[in-house]
């Protein structure tokens, strides 16, 4: 009696979706917004990466003005104190809502390389920045909003291909 209730259990056990799945498959909730799921929709994924990415740009324009305006900072130091900030805010939502943290490297790994491919994006803004206002003498805010448009292009795929992409 006492074997036929274990091989029954084992039976119930077996047949668990949860065990059937092998233990080094990384496990992660899926992406939904309204009851959607979007795991598989790249689309979805990019249009809601534009969006964190505009919110995140309006953070980061926030802060720029402050430093730069108010705070009396030099546009360079405004643009990488601004721009640290915000990749912090952007790495936050983009890992809740568009990529899976953890599905290719473990978290130290990925943060390190998501902070090498911020601090490669910091360097194209502040060359832009040096381009748009030292070089072309337009106004710091407009310059800040231009190179922003333009490093968005490299975060993105840089991401997506080289942090979060899933094997």
């Amino acid at each position: 009696c006492r074997s036929a209730a274990k091989m029954t259990e084992q039976d119930k056990m077996q047949a668990s979706p949860r065990e059937a799945k092998p233990e080094t498959a990384p496990r992660f909730a899926h992406k939904k917004i309204f009851g959607f799921d979007y795991d598989d929709n790249d689309t979805i994924k990019l249009l809601i990466y534009l969006v964190i990415g505009g919110t995140a740009a309006l953070f980061e324009w926030g802060l720029f003005w402050v430093f730069n305006h108010y705070a009396g900072l030099h546009y360079e130091a405004a643009t990488a104190l601004a721009f640290l900030c915000s990749t912090i805010f952007h790495y936050c939502l983009g890992n809740i809502f568009v990529f899976n943290s953890g599905a290719r490297y473990k978290k130290g790994t990925e943060i390190t390389l998501v902070l090498l491919v911020s601090a490669i994006g910091l360097g194209f803004n502040l060359l832009l920045m040096y381009i748009f206002v030292g070089l072309c003498g337009w106004h710091p805010m407009l310059s800040k909003m231009l190179a922003s448009a333009i490093v968005v292009v490299w975060n993105y795929l840089s991401r997506k291909k080289w942090i979060f992409k899933e094997s």
